[in-house]
Protein backbone atom coordinates (compact mmCIF):
# COMPACT_ATOMS: atom_id res chain seq x y z
CA UNK A 1 0.00 0.00 0.00
CA UNK A 2 2.70 2.10 0.55
CA UNK A 3 4.62 2.17 -2.56
CA UNK A 4 1.23 2.48 -4.39
CA UNK A 5 0.31 5.62 -2.29
CA UNK A 6 4.17 7.07 -3.50
CA UNK A 7 3.96 5.87 -6.81
CA UNK A 8 0.46 6.31 -7.89
CA UNK A 9 -1.17 8.70 -4.84
CA UNK A 10 -4.22 7.71 -2.87
CA UNK A 11 -5.21 3.68 -1.39
CA UNK A 12 -4.89 1.18 -3.85
CA UNK A 13 -8.33 -1.12 -3.84
CA UNK A 14 -8.15 -4.61 -2.11
CA UNK A 15 -10.66 -7.14 -3.37
CA UNK A 16 -11.14 -10.75 -3.93
CA UNK A 17 -10.85 -12.20 -7.47
CA UNK A 18 -13.57 -14.35 -8.44
CA UNK A 19 -10.92 -16.17 -10.58
CA UNK A 20 -8.16 -19.08 -10.26
CA UNK A 21 -4.55 -18.20 -10.33
CA UNK A 22 -1.74 -19.84 -8.88
CA UNK A 23 -1.71 -17.78 -5.79
CA UNK A 24 -4.47 -19.62 -4.75
CA UNK A 25 -2.26 -22.89 -3.59
CA UNK A 26 0.38 -20.60 -2.23
CA UNK A 27 -2.82 -19.35 -0.22
CA UNK A 28 -4.25 -22.60 0.87
CA UNK A 29 -0.49 -23.35 1.86
CA UNK A 30 -1.02 -20.63 4.43
CA UNK A 31 1.60 -18.43 2.61
CA UNK A 32 0.68 -14.38 2.34
CA UNK A 33 -0.40 -13.85 -1.06
CA UNK A 34 -1.65 -11.23 -3.55
CA UNK A 35 -2.15 -10.67 -7.20
CA UNK A 36 -1.08 -7.50 -8.68
CA UNK A 37 -0.97 -6.22 -12.44
CA UNK A 38 -1.70 -3.68 -14.85
CA UNK A 39 -4.79 -4.27 -17.52
CA UNK A 40 -8.76 -5.18 -17.68
CA UNK A 41 -9.42 -8.75 -16.38
CA UNK A 42 -12.18 -8.95 -18.65
CA UNK A 43 -9.51 -8.93 -21.23
CA UNK A 44 -7.62 -11.85 -19.49
CA UNK A 45 -6.90 -14.99 -22.19
CA UNK A 46 -9.11 -13.38 -24.77
CA UNK A 47 -7.96 -13.43 -28.45
CA UNK A 48 -7.42 -9.49 -28.13
CA UNK A 49 -5.87 -8.83 -24.76
CA UNK A 50 -3.70 -6.17 -24.32
CA UNK A 51 -2.60 -4.04 -21.93
CA UNK A 52 -2.22 -0.01 -22.04
CA UNK A 53 1.28 0.82 -22.07
CA UNK A 54 0.97 3.39 -19.23
CA UNK A 55 -0.56 1.07 -16.81
CA UNK A 56 2.54 -1.21 -17.63
CA UNK A 57 4.85 1.52 -16.82
CA UNK A 58 2.96 2.76 -13.35
CA UNK A 59 2.06 -1.30 -12.44
CA UNK A 60 6.76 -1.61 -12.89
CA UNK A 61 7.13 1.86 -11.01
CA UNK A 62 4.86 0.66 -7.33
CA UNK A 63 7.02 -2.66 -8.10
CA UNK A 64 9.95 -1.23 -8.07
CA UNK A 65 9.24 0.92 -5.16
CA UNK A 66 7.72 -2.11 -3.37
CA UNK A 67 11.52 -3.68 -3.72
CA UNK A 68 13.21 -0.86 -2.30
CA UNK A 69 10.93 -0.86 0.47
CA UNK A 70 11.04 -4.46 1.42
CA UNK A 71 14.98 -4.20 0.91
CA UNK A 72 15.55 -1.51 3.03
CA UNK A 73 13.64 -2.14 5.68
CA UNK A 74 15.61 -6.02 5.82
CA UNK A 75 19.05 -3.61 5.94
CA UNK A 76 17.77 -1.68 8.85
Amino acid sequence: DRAWARVLGGEPVHYVTPYAADGMYLAQAGIPTLTFGPGDIGQAHSRDESVIVSELVQAAQVLAALMVDWCYERSV
